[in-house]
């Protein structure tokens, strides 16, 4: 492979990449309006979603790592040297504009990386608040198992257990 071969295949797997980011945060968006709405059956499918997103992401991802590793071939460059340097070594000034692509990936996914993380924290945060909650109006339910009147079952109970049918 001709290194501007692989500067195309570079060049169009990071498009493609930054064009998934996008689809990423505007399915985040959804998935935070559902749970603010406390719309579940929306939410699961926005997850389902976004599982779907991320698993394209992470393919562009090994893609794009498989075509460096060969730009880094063609060079002579360690894989684990700066994509920057790697890409000034194969194309001197040409490099700008693939390396302005690979900038805007690399900021596009510690965008992601950070709202993952706020929205990991306030979900955390609203269920340790039920939590605490639900343990200061009934301390004494914790672990117990429940028969279809609502009430605790003993250890000894022959009943069966009801599970919550949606599941």
């Amino acid at each position: 492979m001709e290194l501007m071969e692989i500067e195309e295949q570079l060049g169009k797997i990071m498009t493609d990449e930054i064009s998934l980011f996008s689809l990423y945060r505007e399915e985040f968006g959804k998935m935070e309006i559902h749970v603010r709405n406390k719309d579940w059956v929306s939410l699961q499918r926005s997850t389902e979603n976004m599982r779907a997103i991320s698993e394209q992401i992470s393919r562009k991802d090994n893609d794009r790592d498989g075509i460096y590793r060969a730009l880094c071939e063609k060079t002579g460059s360690s894989p684990d040297d700066s994509f920057y340097s790697v890409a000034a070594r194969a194309y001197g000034p040409e490099s700008r504009e693939i390396c302005d692509i690979f900038r805007i990936v690399k900021n596009e996914a510690r965008s992601l990386k950070v709202m993952n993380q706020s929205f990991e924290k306030f979900i955390r945060n609203r269920k340790n608040l039920i939590s605490d909650i639900m343990e200061e109006l009934v301390p004494d339910r914790k672990g117990s198992i429940y028969n279809r009147r609502g009430l605790a079952s003993h250890d000894n109970s022959s009943s069966s257990l009801v599970l919550n049918k949606h599941l």
